[in-house]
């Protein structure tokens, strides 16, 4: 098949183009795509400006052009170790802070039920939300946290308790709403948001008595 590619004003040979780039491609409907290109003195401007970027960015790394995406790997993982190092560090911190949670636990219906606050990012919150929960067995866990001024939510339930006797995303839904806020999720772990921390105390404390009545 022929397919003629035309710029807009036709040449009188291939010649006359000189440099061709292609910029971009993308898809804008069924079946086709869109390509972009620029040609001539401007094909030759958009490789100067490639080539002075990818020497700044081997500059700064320290490295050569074409060692640049290597080194570009490497610190990709090098900051996903630090991320990691990072959320690990931020749980600590703030279980030190809270303290021992399981501590604060009831039984309710034979099994022990965690509402406490616990000011620490979400990722901390969810894992130690998930901690409690595998410690304390048959359990119901809801941490809240106020950090920064927005309040953060999450629930887990031990499996033999989930979508049988508390529905996390149930649970959570209703608790939210007290603290102007809203969420949900699955029957073993919730999550939802809200923006009045100073309504979380009386939020946490109505999450014995949903459990209670279950």
């Amino acid at each position: 098949f022929s397919v003629e590619l035309c710029g807009g004003t036709h040449v009188n040979a291939t010649g006359d183009i000189g440099l061709f780039r292609i910029t971009s491609e993308s898809g804008i409907a069924a079946g086709v795509r869109r390509i972009e290109a620029v040609t001539g003195q401007d094909a030759l401007r958009y490789t100067r400006g490639r080539d002075f970027a990818a020497s700044s960015a081997a500059a700064s790394l320290k490295t050569s052009v074409a060692a640049l995406p290597e080194s570009v790997t490497r610190l990709l993982e090098d900051r996903k170790r630090l991320e990691k190092a990072l959320d690990q560090l931020r749980t600590q911190l703030a279980r030190e802070k809270a303290g021992d949670l399981s501590s604060q636990a009831r039984e309710i219906n034979g099994f022990q039920v965690v509402a406490a606050q616990l000011d620490a990012d979400p990722v901390a919150l969810r894992k130690e939300a998930e901690r409690l929960r595998d410690s304390l067995g048959s359990a119901v866990i809801v941490l809240a946290s106020g950090e920064g001024g927005a309040v953060k939510l999450v629930a887990m339930v031990s499996k033999d308790l989930a979508g049988k006797t508390v529905h996390a995303g149930n649970l959570i839904r209703e608790i939210a709403k007290m603290v102007g806020g809203g969420g949900g999720g699955r029957p073993d772990m919730a999550q939802a948001g809200g923006k009045n921390p100073d309504k979380i105390p009386e939020a946490l404390e109505r999450v014995y008595t949903l459990v209670a009545g279950a």
